[in-house]
């Protein structure tokens, strides 16, 4: 069903396109509905409880945004248990219920959905719910400790270059093709539902790729579960967020679950690819885990993408990017090693779409670079 969209979506932009309609004239703003039985099916190891006919509207995890035929997951949070606020979803609207309980099927009057992981449940429900959208588009995700935010948006300008508008997820914001918002949602990468109607977003207005800053957290606690990634960016690793993960062992699994996912949809002819700076030393770690083709950048080392011939001037920096397919000379002023690093890195992750390089302006979080490519045969 093309142009599904929920309700609370990350992009809902004032501007007027070409033909005077507001937002994208693509999308269609009509609330999607699935059965509860279809989407059991799609939950791993799910087992219905009730009548599986009832017509699903919606799908959340938090009692507070529930509304009339959602289908509501009680998952089990650090503060709050979502079992304590099944009665408040139901007077909210809800029609039926996802817990990992058994008893719920008997405590309340409505179909259930008892599952092993209420949010491993979530994000699976969620995809199904919006037509598993990350299958239809190429999902690059960017992770690692610094730098994800411009890196990500780094990718993002490049794809723009090459002719590919694409959709954009950071911390900052919200981009489907032109349009875009400041991303409210207070997290790196939101919840399931919300992640979910935000890739649909950009298969309803025609776009081809989905850039996506994914945080530690997200990995850990499954938001991204039901995305099918098809190129991860590696920035770098140092010992932030222990509080969460425990120690940095658990932080480094958490990133290297992306990669170890890559390419599990085989359907999808997005080229596929771990883009990894070689420089860090969980390089070796993400190597190991991926069933991808791994292409390296960095500065120290030889990689396959790096910077050489750096040198420093009051406008910014200058320096080559070394690449498979030819030498683009950069013009930045994005002044750091970090920086160019993450150019380094940028560069690495568009050739491994399949575009080509090109004279553009490149701007990240902060600032822009410009640079303009020459070949070397």
């Amino acid at each position: 069903m093309a142009g599904v969209m929920q309700e609370k979506s990350l992009v809902k932009s004032e501007d007027t396109n070409a033909d005077g309609k507001k937002g994208w004239s693509s999308v269609d703003c009509t609330r999607r509905c699935i059965s509860l039985e279809r989407l059991g099916a799609c939950v791993p190891d799910a087992r219905l409880k009730g009548a599986g006919g009832l017509l699903v509207h919606g799908i959340r995890g938090d009692s507070r945004e529930v509304r009339a035929g959602d289908l509501f997951f009680a998952v089990e949070g650090f503060r709050t248990d979502g079992n304590d606020f099944i009665h408040d979803a139901l007077r909210r609207g809800a029609i039926a219920v996802g817990a990992e309980r058994v008893d719920i099927a008997a405590k309340y009057p409505v179909p259930c959905l008892i599952v092993p992981d209420a949010r491993l449940a979530l994000a699976f429900a969620a995809s199904a719910f919006y037509g598993h959208p990350s299958q239809e588009l190429g999902v690059i995700g960017v992770t690692g400790t610094d730098g994800k935010t411009t890196t990500a948006s780094m990718v993002h300008h490049l794809l723009a270059c090459s002719g590919q508008l694409s959709a954009l997820l950071t911390t900052v914001e919200v981009r489907i093709g032109r349009f875009a918002k400041a991303n409210d949602t207070d997290l790196t990468t939101p919840e399931a539902p919300t992640l979910q109607a935000f890739l649909a977003d950009g298969v309803a207005a025609g776009l081809k790729y989905a850039v996506l800053e994914v945080s530690s957290h997200s990995l850990a606690l499954h938001r991204v579960a039901g995305c099918h990634f098809d190129v991860g960016v590696f920035t770098n690793l140092s010992p932030e967020h222990l509080d969460f993960h425990g120690d940095i062992h658990q932080y480094l699994a958490a990133k290297a679950s992306l990669f170890a996912t890559l390419g599990d949809d085989s359907s999808k002819t997005t080229p596929k690819a771990a883009v990894i700076n070689i420089d860090d030393c969980a390089a070796l770690h993400l190597r190991e885990v991926t069933n991808v083709p791994v292409v390296t950048y960095g500065i120290e080392s030889n990689a396959e993408v790096r910077a050489r011939n750096i040198s420093h001037h009051e406008d910014g920096t200058r320096f080559e990017v070394i690449t498979p397919s030819g030498t683009v000379a950069v013009h930045s002023q994005l002044m750091g090693r970090v920086q160019r690093l993450q150019l380094a890195c940028c560069y690495c992750g568009r050739l491994e779409t399949g575009c080509s390089t090109g004279c553009h302006t490149l701007g990240g979080r902060n600032h822009g670079a410009r640079a303009g490519t020459h070949a070397t045969g």
